[in-house]
């Protein structure tokens, strides 16, 4: 109702729709310092305008979707900025039409323009997409720069023939990933991949980063932590651990990539993954034919 005294989230969305430029909406520090819960039950928060949400910290302020919908939903050529909340059950079921089809795909957010968005100190978990060609089972983005920062994405699941990404989904443009950390995610279903990230014709960096825990299985299942295909990986200070893809045919328990795909892993560990099923291949890493691999003091 816009009152002063109980303005919701939502409603400061719309406010900051209807004003010119770029909008920041802030939460004030709890008085009582305990931690808050929004319950979402009227869909997921969206903004046509370039927007910036301060929380409180992950840690104080959460989002639950109670499995109705998204958390946050964007569609446009702007800019959002997420920082200090955590973001938990968000949900969407239904199938892809095809591949280049995102209708039921991020299960706690969904980024579908040509612009930024960037996570920082935000929590995403126990999320979902189900259906075929479902993407994002925590972040689905397909736009032109995503930042991860000081983030955490964890136990996350996307299911469905040629799912792809359990944690999350980056389908273009740039991504970089800093001091985060994607575990304990699944991709499950034939030709699924990415259990922690699939990134798909995209720029990728993960700095001081931690994938571990992360699953795929299927026939045909691809990077239990990782999965890039037709993309620029780079791994710098980071760790790759038990992270598995199980599977007739499976490959890279902990990163796989395709052709047109160059990988560089610099001062990083990949460790204890597997590889598991008839003609599984590269419990640590598999490399496609035609992919590019190369390694500066990686172990």
């Amino acid at each position: 109702d816009f009152t002063n005294t109980t303005l919701s989230l939502r409603e400061a969305l719309a406010l900051a729709d209807g004003s010119d430029g770029a909008d920041e909406i802030a939460f004030a520090a709890d008085p009582f310092d305990s931690p808050a819960t929004i319950h979402l039950t009227l869909g997921a928060l969206t903004s046509s305008e370039s927007v910036s949400i301060a929380g409180t910290g992950a840690d104080r302020l959460t989002i639950d979707a109670q499995g109705l919908s998204r958390g946050f939903d964007f569609q446009r050529d702007i800019h959002v900025v997420l920082a200090g909340l955590t973001i938990r059950e968000g949900a969407t079921l239904g199938d892809n039409v095809d591949e280049n089809n995102a209708d039921h795909s991020g299960g706690a957010i969904r980024f579908a323009g040509f612009g930024d968005l960037t996570l920082r100190d935000v929590v995403v978990t126990s999320s979902r997409t189900s259906g075929a060609h479902a993407k994002g089972g925590g972040v689905f983005f397909d736009g032109s720069q995503l930042n991860v920062v000081d983030s955490q994405i964890s136990d996350n699941t996307t299911s469905g023939e040629d799912a792809l990404g359990g944690g999350l989904y980056v389908g273009g443009g740039s991504a970089s990933i800093i001091r985060s950390s994607l575990t304990n995610n699944l991709t499950s279903g034939d030709r699924s991949s990415g259990g922690g990230l699939a990134a798909f014709g995209a720029e990728v960096s993960i700095e001081e980063g931690e994938i571990h825990g992360n699953f795929t299985s299927g026939v045909g299942a691809a990077g239990g932590g990782v999965h890039a295909h037709g993309s620029d990986l780079y791994l710098s200070s980071s760790a790759v651990f038990q992270n598995s893809t199980s599977g007739v045919g499976a490959g890279g328990g902990g990163v796989a990539t395709n052709a047109n795909t160059s990988l560089l892993v610099i001062n990083s560990t990949v460790s204890t993954n597997q590889a598991s099923g008839d003609s599984a291949s590269g419990g640590g890493i598999a490399v496609g034919e035609g992919g590019v691999a190369s390694f500066v003091n990686a172990t």
